[in-house]
């Protein structure tokens, strides 16, 4: 969409410590041709067809199987970000998708895992996983 714009001159700010740290910054950026991604997110399809809703899966420092559909490293806070379904047939949560952090980083999206949540639902956390469930062929 064409949008106007106005370009209106400004007096420079030499002497400023703002503009020059500002200055440096944008040189900085300029010669990087291409920023790296904030994140990186891997994704899988869903098996249910359920949507995902947070806090459907109450954590009760259960064991439960799960079929991780993304998984996102944040860098910042070290953690990772898992968007999961429980594939627990036995489970009253079976199907649902939720979200859940963890300080391990060796969850790959795609695959299935027996893991072990905690007990705050405000926070949920993986602490634990028992085991990768591999195909059996």
């Amino acid at each position: 969409m064409p949008c106007k714009v106005d370009i209106e001159w400004v007096k420079g700010h030499a002497k400023d410590s703002d503009q020059k740290a500002t200055d440096r910054l944008a040189k900085e950026s300029a010669q990087i041709p291409f920023n790296p991604p904030i994140s990186i997110v891997k994704l899988r399809r869903k098996k249910s067809e359920k949507m995902t809703i947070r806090g459907s899966v109450e954590m009760k420092g259960q064991r439960v199987s799960i079929y991780i559909i993304n998984e996102e490293y944040l860098k910042l806070q070290k953690l990772s970000k898992y968007r999961y379904e429980i594939i627990s047939k036995g489970s009253v949560y079976y199907g649902n998708l939720d979200f859940a952090y963890s300080e391990l980083h060796n969850l790959r999206a795609g695959h299935k895992y027996i893991v072990t949540f905690n007990k705050n639902s405000k926070n949920p956390r993986i602490i634990k996983v028992i085991k990768e469930i591999v195909k059996e062929l």
